[in-house]
């Protein structure tokens, strides 16, 4: 497993050993900025089947996931078995987030955390990171009102996303798309960070990405086995997990235990 542990200031590094230098492409910052706005407006959510590798400090385990995403942070997993029948399901608004373990009958209720989706994938990220990372787009800066600025890398021919309310870069995309190919940033309190990658793009969205938490030494990578972007309609109920019957309800987070 590629782990991913030097990439802030690789790519805007590596153009120090080659002579070739690459011209911005026309239009500039302001225009690519522009676009990577109507790039991420065509996605709008998906839905499909992952192959899914994690690991943490001691194990690694493969399993395979069903994933619903929509814009701006509702997710929607199942945790699969061999069979191909659920074992565990979470579901978050954006607002609220379900955890049901099948195996264990624990249900689980709070708020839409890094930490409480940490409960069921191995790392620490917004809901609204995660469904950014799985349609292809950069990730999102912290304030509501932060501003992305983009600079051009003349010696790795890319463009470097910003935000103003994070001093390093964010994100690095290709001129020809503005699609991210990584990405890498910290969390509130987190001194040393996380990173993404992304692979094979089709459609305008990555077949493959994997996230790897540099503090606890854990994450994941994804391959999408079968996918589907733009699905119409999709109902309120796929972002909820109703309490099955004779199952105590655990709150977390001092989340109310109803909605």
């Amino acid at each position: 497993m590629r782990r991913l542990l030097v990439l802030v200031g690789a790519l805007t590094s590596m153009g120090a050993h080659c002579a070739h230098v690459a011209p911005a492409p026309g239009g500039g910052p302001e225009v690519a900025l522009q676009r990577m706005a109507e790039r991420s407006a065509k996605m709008r959510n998906l839905r499909g089947f992952a192959s899914v590798t994690g690991w943490d400090a001691e194990t690694t385990f493969k399993g395979k996931l069903l994933v619903v995403a929509e814009r701006p942070g509702r997710v929607h997993i199942q945790v699969l078995s061999p069979f191909d029948q659920p074992i565990a399901y979470l579901a978050t608004d954006g607002k609220t987030l379900d955890l049901y373990m099948l195996r264990s009958g624990r249900f689980l209720r709070g708020a839409a955390t890094s930490d409480n989706l940490a409960k069921l994938l191995p790392m620490r990220i917004e809901p609204a990171v995660f469904v950014e990372a799985l349609l292809g787009a950069p990730p999102l800066p912290h304030g509501a009102d932060a501003k992305a600025a983009l600079q051009w890398d003349p010696q790795a021919a890319v463009y470097v996303l910003r935000y103003d309310d994070r001093p390093w870069p964010v994100a690095w995309l290709r001129p020809d798309d503005l699609a991210p190919t990584h990405a890498g940033w910290l969390a509130p309190g987190d001194q040393r960070g996380w990173t993404l990658e992304l692979w094979d793009y089709e459609g305008g969205a990555p077949k493959r990405l994997a996230f790897d938490h540099r503090t606890s030494g854990s994450g994941f990578e994804l391959t999408w086995d079968q996918v589907e972007f733009n699905v119409p309609d999709l109902p309120a109920e796929t972002w909820r997990i109703e309490v099955p019957r004779g199952v105590q309800l655990e709150t977390l987070d001092g989340l109310p235990g109803s909605r």
